[in-house]
């Protein structure tokens, strides 16, 4: 946990990429079933609100696809998935900030710029 936990702490720069690997490995090490699936969603709702990103939450229409994706990214690498629920939340939010007229980063955002961001 503590290398987690400083491996993101010295990043110059947090996007919604580190959010999901902060959450895939963080969820890999405190799996479900103890009690940290929350516990793991509140901290991705906290890096993001300390990051200036959109935060986001898991509905109940979503968790198949959140589990699918998570699952995909700690076992197969595969991170697009995850990315794209966590996306597709935030756009969920994006439409209650608008509703309220809170301000926030309108640019479109795809996983697979935010991979090929973090694989270049």
């Amino acid at each position: 946990m503590a290398e987690l936990v400083h491996d993101f702490a010295e990043r110059p720069f947090i996007d919604l990429y580190d959010v999901a690997e902060f959450h895939a490995r963080f969820e890999k090490i405190h799996p479900f079933y103890d009690g940290n699936g929350l516990v793991g969603r509140l901290l991705a709702l906290k890096m993001c609100l300390a990051n200036d990103i959109v935060p986001f939450f898991i509905n109940d229409d979503s968790k198949m696809f959140y589990y699918k994706g998570l699952k995909e990214w700690q076992t197969d690498g595969k991170k697009e998935r995850m990315l794209d629920v966590f996306l597709s939340m935030q756009d969920d939010m994006k439409c209650i900030l608008d509703y309220f007229e809170i301000e926030y980063d309108k640019s479109e955002t795809r996983a697979r710029d935010l991979i090929q961001r973090h694989n270049a």
